[in-house]
């Protein structure tokens, strides 16, 4: 019995137990009638034919092909086994004494070895026993400490209640439901003939019986086996129901494998890992307050139906969340697998760029993702040998004309359907918008209004301009005229605000969307102030071309305010938000400073896309198939989506207050930040 009994039982039957109660125990009941067998077929025959292995005899009845042949998968049966015996002990010891999982399982294979070779078969049988009687004291433990640390008022009797109440002590299934994993059926004709096999047949159990001193020996052990084998595993069984018990009470972990958590907190699912810990926190708290109403009701003879199902509803919503953690640590494992390089080529240019992208290339490579300009998008894509190498930029807002190159698409609207959203909800109702006639500013320019007026707020005026247009005076008049209060009461009647030195009255702030290119905004920017716009309360909403420091230098700080989208904060150069690895692996390449915070982006993108793509892409053409199939997921990586041959970033909203740069109060769903 104790050369059967392993850390396999006591860590595997026991967590068992946790999740389905005592029915397993149905497979270990026809195992005294198979202790019986032995003895009086088994054994004899094994005696008389003076062999000391199974295989042995079969070459004697057959030839040494067989033998080889059944000693062969024996080998490979047992070797299989013994990953999992070596590897569930190695996980609780390795959380112990805080060991590497590979490291543990190697010194307790070295020390199995070594007094395996050195002491023979006495060695391993004595050590079986010690081992035995070590874990019988370990069951007697185990059941000491749960019930010495449960809550005071809570007896031995409250907890078989609880465990019977929830059908957890329920060890016979007479069904014969074949959905039912354990029934009495299944156990008594699957698990006859598996230990009839095993105790039979393998050379692991046979060779302890045919080296007893005696024949009468070798049935002896067998028959200690068959009276005591059920009751022990009764006993193990009955450690996991009390854990089950045990664990309404005092909270347990969300994944109980300490190496897992660890591998989850490291790796892009940590927060969502964090998310379901915090549901579980508050589930285990309802749970127990349910288990003591329980107990209470119990007491006071009252009904507990629906006490019992209050917790069975917890229980329930429990378990899904270890199943959604479950697929959490799977996810790690899988993100665990793949490796991001971090190379910095600094502020390196074209020919160094492409010298890198050569040697990235050797290395096996299948994609580049940094925050490369325009010029270095082109030039690294130019070196490529492997024209199908994937580039990616976050960063580049000019399309590189070469294949599988991907850059910012600038002309996406989802910016300017943000700032429509926010600016309806700060309350400003009324707004007028001034763009270029070229098509992707119109479309900037429709997106805001459609989604500005779907909340509410009211487009007054949709002044186009000419491209190449300087002044800006009849545009600015049209929009003063949209604009301009109403008498005392306002345009259409509209409250108004006293203003100190005013002329008359001045009515509530209204919006003006710019979606323009650089160039034409630094021609806008000082004519709102010129034309007097300012005086009917303009706030500024625009795209990225309004937070350059050379717009805020030709307008006097007091006459811009207002939001803008940016592809980053701080738009300017800066290691405000960079991700803290990037940074100390760039300052000690470089021994300086970081000083621009794009190289981290790139960094943080690279995360985000991997994190987005399956598993395995050994090859730049594996990589662009899956990158392709992201085309049409919004937010599929969190910072990038495809679109046709180019990504699209989410936009920051920045606010603009008295010529300096701020996070907007509210961020989009999606922000597409450094260190997100």
């Amino acid at each position: 019995m104790a050369t059967q009994a392993s850390a396999i039982t006591f860590i595997g039957t026991t967590g068992q137990a946790f999740d389905d109660g005592m029915e397993f125990i149905q497979v270990y009941l026809p195992q005294p009638l198979v202790m019986v067998l032995l003895c009086v077929l088994f054994v004899p025959f094994f005696y008389r034919a003076k062999v000391y292995t199974a295989y042995e005899y079969l070459e004697t009845r057959f030839d040494a092909k067989t033998r080889s042949l059944t000693a062969f998968l024996f080998l490979i049966s047992r070797g299989l086994a013994a990953g999992l015996v070596l590897y569930a002990p190695a996980i609780v010891l390795s959380v112990i004494f805080g060991w590497d999982e590979v490291v543990t399982i190697l010194i307790m294979g070295a020390v199995t070895i070594a007094y395996t070779t050195m002491g023979g078969i006495t060695a391993v049988i004595w050590t079986d026993v010690v081992q035995m009687l070590m874990m019988f004291a370990g069951i007697a433990a185990a059941v000491a400490i749960l019930f010495a640390e449960l809550p005071a008022g809570v007896g031995v009797g409250d907890v078989v209640y609880i465990g019977g109440i929830q059908e957890m002590w329920s060890s016979i299934d007479l069904s014969w439901d074949p959905s039912n994993t354990y029934t009495i059926w299944s156990g008594m004709i699957g698990g006859f003939f598996l230990a009839l096999a095993y105790f039979g047949t393998d050379q692991s159990q046979v060779q302890r019986y045919l080296t007893a001193s005696s024949l009468t020996q070798s049935r002896l052990s067998l028959i200690f086996n068959a009276f005591l084998k059920v009751p022990m595993q009764f006993f193990i069984l009955s450690i996991g129901v009390l854990l089950f018990v045990f664990y309404h009470f005092e909270r347990p972990p969300l994944v109980f494998n300490a190496a897992e958590v660890a591998q989850v907190e490291a790796s892009g699912v940590a927060g969502a890992y964090r998310a379901l810990e915090a549901q579980q926190e508050e589930l285990h708290g309802l749970r127990r307050q349910a288990t003591l109403d329980l107990l209470a009701v119990r007491e006071a003879g009252g009904d507990v139906a629906a006490a019992r199902d209050r917790i069975e509803g917890f229980d329930g919503r429990l378990r899904a969340l270890r199943t959604e953690a479950k697929a959490l640590v799977a996810e790690a494992e899988r993100l665990q697998n793949r490796r991001i390089e971090l190379v910095v080529a600094d502020d390196a240019g074209g020919a160094r760029l492409g010298a890198a992208v050569r040697e990235l290339e050797r290395r096996g490579a299948v994609a580049i993702v940094g925050p490369m300009l325009p010029e270095q998008i082109s030039a690294a894509a130019g070196a490529r040998a492997n024209q199908r190498l994937v580039l990616i930029s976050p960063t580049s807002t000019v399309a590189p004309r070469w294949p599988e190159a991907y850059s910012v698409n600038s002309s996406d609207p989802r910016g300017a359907q943000e700032l429509g959203r926010y600016t309806a909800e700060v309350g400003l109702r009324r707004a007028a918008v001034l763009y270029p006639r070229m098509e992707e500013f119109e479309q900037k320019a429709r997106a805001f209004a459609a989604e500005y007026e779907a909340r509410g707020g009211e487009i007054r005026a949709m002044v186009p301009y000419d491209s190449g247009t300087t002044t800006f005076g009849s545009h600015m008049r049209r929009i003063e005229q949209a604009m301009a209060p109403a008498g005392a009461e306002g345009v259409a009647g509209e409250p108004v605000e006293s203003w100190e030195g005013a002329p008359g009255p001045r009515p509530r702030p209204f919006a003006l969307f710019v979606p323009a290119p650089p160039r034409d905004v630094q021609q806008i920017a000082p004519q709102i102030d010129f034309y007097g716009l300012d005086a009917v309360g303009v706030q500024v909403i625009g795209d990225e071309a309004w937070a350059s420091a050379e717009v805020r230098r030709l307008v006097p700080n007091r006459d811009i305010e207002g939001v803008i989208a940016a592809s980053r904060f701080p738009p300017e150069r800066s290691s405000a938000g960079a991700d803290p690895a990037f940074v100390e692996a760039y300052e000690a390449r470089y021994q300086r400073s970081l000083e621009n915070q794009l190289p981290a982006l790139g960094y943080d993108a690279a995360h985000l896309v991997m994190q987005a793509l399956p598993n395995r892409l050994s090859s730049p053409d594996a990589f662009a198939r899956r990158f392709h199939l992201l085309a049409g997921i919004p937010g599929a990586t969190g910072l990038l989506s495809v679109r046709a041959s180019r990504v699209v970033r989410t936009p920051y909203l920045v606010v603009i207050r008295d010529g300096e740069l701020a996070p907007a109060p509210r961020m989009l769903d999606h922000p597409a930040g450094v260190g997100q």
